[in-house]
C-alpha cells in the first residue's frame, strides 16, 4: 500500500511499482466495466437528436464529400442554426456510417470503445495523480459504471463529449507524467500536446477547458519545490514550452470555425427559443441563482445517482425566482466549499486543489455560470467534468485507502444498477419521450416529442391528457395550440378543435399554411359551422 501521507508531502513520491500483467488485469477489467454497464445500448436504433445530426445530414450520409467535414457546421443548416462547430466528431461519425451503412449498431460499438478508455485513462491519471495504486481502481470503476454517463451512450451524438473526454484526459495524463517525472519536455511532446488539444477542441467545444486544467498541473509543480522557482522564470519557461504549441492551437481552431461562421458565435436573441434557453430573457435574479441550483442538481446526480431524466427542459426543471430557494442555497455552499478548498489546498500545497480547480473549470459551462449554451441543461455535458469528480474520488485512498476501495466497489455496483435500469429510457424514440413525462409531467419538451412520437403512429386522438397538460402550463405557445387542434381533430372533438384552431391562429405567425395544416383547419371549420347550424 502506497503512503498515506501522499497529499501532505512537499515532493511527489512515485507509487510502488506493480508488474505489469497486474496493470493490464486491472485496464481490461475496468475497460470491461465501462463497455459492459453499457452493452445493452448497442441494439437501440437512432433515437432523439441522432435523427438530425446523423441520419438525416448529408454531410454523413453522402459517399463522398470528405472535406465537407471541415467546413460545415455540426448541425445541419436547414434544422438547426447554432453554430456549433465540431469536425472530428463529424469526421468520426461519418466513418462510421461508411464503414455499416447507417447501422446504428456501429455507432454504438464505437462509442462503447471510447467510453471503456476513457475509463481507463482515467483510472491511469488518478493513480499517477495521487502517486496511490489504489486510486486507479477507485476512479476507474465509479467512472465507468456511473448513471449519469446514460445519456452520453445512449444517444449515438454523445460521441461528442466521449471524444472530448478520451482526449481531454490522455493530453494530461501525458503532461502529469512529464511535469511529476520533471523532465525538459522535447519536441515530439510539445507536437503531441498541441494536436491532441486541437483535436478535442474539434470534438467538443466544452474541450477549451484543458488549456486552463493544465495551467492547474503547472502550479501544483510548482509549488512542490518548496518556494517555487522565481515567476519570471517559471511563466517563461511554461509559456515558450507547451502553452505556446496550446495557443496556435486554440487559434487555428478559432480560424477554421471563423471561416464556417463568420463573426457569428452564437445564435442572435431573436432565433434563440425561450421554451429551450428560458435564461435569455429572464431576470437578473433568475440568471443569478439558475447556475448554482443546476449546480446543486449535478451534485445530487453524482452522488446519490438521482434525480434523472433523457431530456431537461421547461416545466421540468423550475427556474428559481429567488435566491432563498433550497437548491440554490444547496448550490452556493457547494460553491463555497470548493473555493475553500482551492484556497486552503493552494497555501498548504496540497494537490487536491488542482483537481478542485478543474472540476470547477468542468462545471462552469454545463450550468451556465459562463452561459454559452442555447439549452437549459443535459446530463451528457457532465460527461468532462465526471473524469475530474472521479480523479477527486480518488483520493480518499489518501484518508482511508482500506474503505475507500471496498466503499467504491459497492458504490458502482449500486451504480450500475441505476445505469442498467436507466439507460433502458434510449430503447427507443418513443421511450425517450415516454421516461422524460414520467419523471417530469409538465416537460414542454417531453410533452411535444410524445405528442409527435403518438401523431406518427396514429395514436394522437387518444393522447388528450397530455395535450391538456401543455394548454394548461405553455398557453402563450404556438407550437402547443397546434398540437391541441390535431389532437382534438384525430379525436373528433369538434368543440374543442374549433377553439385551439382559433386560439393557433392567434399566435401563429403570419405565413401561409402547408397543404395538410390547411385541409385540416378547413375540415374543422365546416365541421363548426355545420354544428352551428344544427
Amino acid at each position: 500500500m502506497p503512503a498515506v501521507n501522499t497529499m501532505q508531502s512537499s515532493s511527489v513520491s512515485p507509487a510502488p511499482v506493480w508488474p505489469t500483467r497486474v496493470w493490464l488485469a486491472i485496464y481490461i477489467g475496468l475497460a470491461l466495466a465501462a463497455a459492459g454497464t453499457f452493452l445493452g445500448t448497442v441494439g437501440y436504433p437512432f433515437v432523439y437528436d441522432d435523427h438530425p445530426v446523423i441520419a438525416h445530414n448529408p454531410v454523413i450520409t453522402s459517399a463522398g464529400g470528405w472535406l465537407e467535414v471541415f467546413t460545415s457546421p455540426y448541425w445541419p443548416t436547414e434544422l438547426c442554426l447554432d453554430p456549433l462547430y465540431r469536425p472530428l466528431t463529424t469526421l468520426t461519425l461519418k466513418i462510421n456510417h461508411a464503414m455499416g451503412a447507417g447501422d446504428p449498431a456501429g455507432f454504438r460499438v464505437f462509442n462503447l470503445m471510447l467510453h471503456a478508455l476513457a475509463t481507463v485513462l482515467v483510472a491511469a491519471f488518478a493513480r499517477r495523480f495521487w502517486a496511490c495504486n489504489s486510486a486507479a481502481w477507485v476512479a476507474g470503476i465509479l467512472f465507468a459504471t456511473h448513471p449519469i454517463h446514460s445519456e452520453t451512450l445512449g444517444l449515438v451524438v454523445g460521441r461528442a463529449e466521449l471524444l472530448a473526454g478520451v482526449l481531454v484526459t490522455g493530453m494530461l495524463l501525458r503532461h502529469l507524467g512529464r511535469d511529476v517525472a520533471g523532465a525538459d519536455p522535447s519536441a515530439c511532446y510539445h507536437l503531441t500536446t498541441t494536436f491532441l488539444f486541437l483535436l478535442a477542441l474539434g470534438s467538443k467545444e466544452h474541450a477549451v477547458i484543458a488549456w486552463p486544467a493544465l495551467v492547474f498541473i503547472d502550479l501544483w509543480h510548482r509549488s512542490q519545490s518548496g518556494k517555487g522557482e522565481p515567476v519570471r522564470r517559471f511563466l517563461h519557461r511554461v509559456l515558450a514550452g507547451h502553452h505556446l504549441g496550446l495557443m496556435f492551437a486554440l487559434a487555428g481552431f478559432l480560424f477554421m470555425r471563423w471561416v464556417v461562421f463568420g463573426e457569428r458565435t452564437t445564435l442572435p436573441d431573436d432565433l434563440v427559443n425561450p421554451l429551450a434557453n428560458p435564461l435569455l430573457g429572464a431576470s437578473a435574479t433568475v440568471k443569478i441563482a439558475t447556475p448554482f441550483a443546476l449546480l446543486w442538481l449535478v451534485v445530487q446526480q453524482w452522488f446519490v445517482g438521482a434525480p434523472l431524466c433523457p431530456i431537461w427542459s421547461v416545466g421540468g426543471f423550475e427556474l428559481p425566482e429567488t435566491l432563498l430557494r433550497g437548491d440554490v442555497l444547496g448550490g452556493m455552499l457547494v460553491s463555497l466549499v470548493m473555493l475553500v478548498s482551492l484556497v486552503v489546498g493552494w497555501r498548504r500545497r496540497r494537490r487536491l486543489w488542482a483537481v478542485v480547480g478543474m472540476l470547477v473549470l468542468g462545471v462552469i459551462i454545463p450550468c451556465h455560470f459562463v452561459p454559452m449554451a442555447n439549452w437549459l441543461y443535459a446530463e451528457r455535458w457532465i460527461y468532462l467534468p465526471s473524469v475530474f469528480l472521479a480523479v477527486l474520488c480518488a483520493g480518499l485512498v489518501v484518508w482511508v485507502p482500506r474503505f475507500s476501495v471496498g466503499g467504491s466497489t459497492v458504490a458502482a455496483m449500486l451504480f450500475l444498477m441505476v445505469t442498467l435500469s436507466y439507460q433502458h429510457c434510449w430503447a427507443t424514440p418513443e421511450r425517450v419521450f415516454e421516461c422524460v413525462v414520467q419523471r417530469q409531467p409538465y416537460s414542454f419538451h417531453g410533452l411535444i416529442g410524445l405528442l409527435t412520437m403518438r401523431r406518427q403512429t396514429g395514436r394522437l386522438g387518444a393522447s388528450g391528457v397530455y395535450a391538456e397538460r401543455l394548454t394548461e402550463r405553455f398557453p402563450e405557445s404556438e407550437r402547443v395550440w397546434h398540437y391541441k387542434m390535431l389532437q382534438a381533430y384525430e379525436s373528433r372533438d369538434w368543440d374543442a378543435a374549433a377553439t385551439a384552431c382559433r386560439r393557433w391562429a392567434s399566435l401563429r405567425p403570419p405565413c401561409p399554411l402547408s397543404a395538410e395544416s390547411a385541409r385540416i383547419t378547413d375540415e374543422i371549420y365546416e365541421h363548426s359551422i355545420t354544428g352551428a347550424t344544427e
